[in-house]
């Protein structure tokens, strides 16, 4: 049976989202084992009032970075796809490229605004929305993004005031439990973000997929 383009983009569609949300689940799962890690150090630190901060955010970072680094490369592949599905079927404004829609998680600056508008994009029109509702604000969109800059601004402060204490003359002091309470903080909430992804990820590559073909949806 031959298969349409359409059909071919849809598997591909698939087959990236599955990868996605594979690579999504062992970056939460990393992120549950840190956090109760980090749990169990902070109950340490309150009663024992020794800090272990210093000597365990390495580790942590290390974990985190090597999730990271594996579940972006696999998201990197589904947005790129999804974002080419918009453009194949003859969507017209879109604001963003495929390319752009992707590797601008690897642009410094760019990457704490860009992948969220892109995804907002995606998110509205995979499901119907005409082109000047692209910007409207998608709740599940905005949790995600909010607990992912949350998260990765308070987890670079820490390894930033950790590096000043290690590398120069200054040393910020503060009792022991708190710097630990703020990585728990920062686990949490980028296990959060990364609940909100998975979520992302199946809703929109389900939208892309109820029509028989996309800009049906759009019509």
């Amino acid at each position: 049976m031959s298969h349409s383009a359409h059909d071919v983009r849809m598997a591909s569609l698939r087959t990236r989202a599955a990868v996605a949300k594979v690579f999504t689940g062992l970056f939460l799962l990393t992120d549950l084992l840190l956090t109760l890690f980090a749990g169990l150090l902070l109950y340490r630190e309150a009663t024992t009032r020794i800090s272990f901060f210093m000597v365990a955010l390495p580790g942590f970072v290390f974990f985190i970075a090597l999730s990271l680094a594996a579940s972006g490369l696999a998201l990197m592949g589904w947005i790129h796809r999804a974002h080419a599905n918009l453009a194949a079927e003859g969507l017209d404004e879109l604001g963003f490229t495929p390319g752009w829609a992707a590797t601008s998680l690897l642009v410094p600056i760019a990457n704490l605004i860009v992948p969220f508008q892109a995804m907002r994009e995606l998110w509205n029109r995979s499901h119907g929305e005409p082109a000047h509702f692209a910007r409207v604000s998608v709740e599940r969109v905005s949790s995600w993004w909010s607990c992912w800059v949350a998260g990765v601004l308070t987890l670079s402060v820490l390894t930033v005031l950790a590096a000043l204490d290690r590398l120069t003359p200054f040393v910020l002091m503060t009792p022991p439990g708190v710097n630990m309470f703020f990585l728990l903080l920062a686990l949490l909430l980028m296990g959060g973000a990364g609940v909100f992804l998975w979520r992302i990820v199946a809703a929109i590559t389900t939208a892309q997929q109820t029509v028989t073909r996309v800009e049906g949806a759009f019509d």
